[in-house]
């Protein structure tokens, strides 16, 4: 596949380092068969496997002790990077920091309440007060892309 041509070479020029690979290599477009717009990936390494994850199916990244777990509706993947650097990455795709823990993907929230979002897989995650603001603009932003019926 066409990503994982780039992504080895982009090894080979770090000397294998896959982490660095990750970061400059972390959202890689692949044209879709069976769809006209590219399908958008987070590729990362973990210590024996190579793993190419849709953006659009992760629900939320939450930071805990030095690691980032990535929640799919079916996984969750274990990341070593900061929290801040996948933001960076990731807030134009959707993303939304609501907590100091948690980067959530705005495609998959279904209720915002004052303290806390429901996601479309039923959990619960707690928003900052001084992240309320700025999180509510950025969901209304998000929903006005969107057709009302």
């Amino acid at each position: 596949m066409y990503f994982m041509k780039g992504l080895n070479a982009t090894m080979q020029q770090k000397g294998g380092d896959i982490m660095s690979c990750f970061i400059q290599n972390s959202v890689s477009k692949v044209q879709n068969t069976s769809d006209a717009s590219p399908t958008e990936y987070l590729i990362y390494q973990d210590r024996t496997d190579l793993f190419r994850i849709p953006i659009q199916s992760i629900l939320y990244l939450e930071s805990q002790n030095y690691m980032v777990n990535l929640h799919t509706p079916t996984a969750v993947y274990s990341i070593r990077i900061t929290l801040k650097e996948l933001e960076n990455i990731l807030v134009t795709k959707g993303f939304f920091r609501i907590h100091m823990s948690y980067l959530v993907n705005l495609e998959h929230i279904v209720h915002a309440g004052v303290t806390d979002v429901e996601l479309d897989n039923g959990e619960q995650l707690k928003i900052s007060r001084n992240r309320k603001a700025a999180f509510q603009q950025a969901l209304y932003a998000f929903i006005d892309k969107y057709q009302y019926i």
